[in-house]
């Protein structure tokens, strides 16, 4: 696939790689924040855990 047949829109990202990342950043210390623009991805997995979310509406 080449640059001009991405589809525009928001990139979906599977539940899968969501939580790998987080893991990534809860696996060192200190944890390591997430930045995102979808709040919803990180929500619950940093509501029920030590993860910190790092989104422009939480500021």
């Amino acid at each position: 696939m080449t640059p001009d047949q991405v589809p525009a829109g928001p990139l979906l990202v599977d539940t899968d790689v969501l939580s790998w990342i987080a893991a990534c950043a809860l696996s060192v210390e200190p944890s390591l924040p997430v930045v995102t623009g979808n709040l919803r991805d990180f929500a619950h997995l940093a509501k029920h855990s030590p993860l910190t979310v790092i989104h422009p509406d939480l500021a």
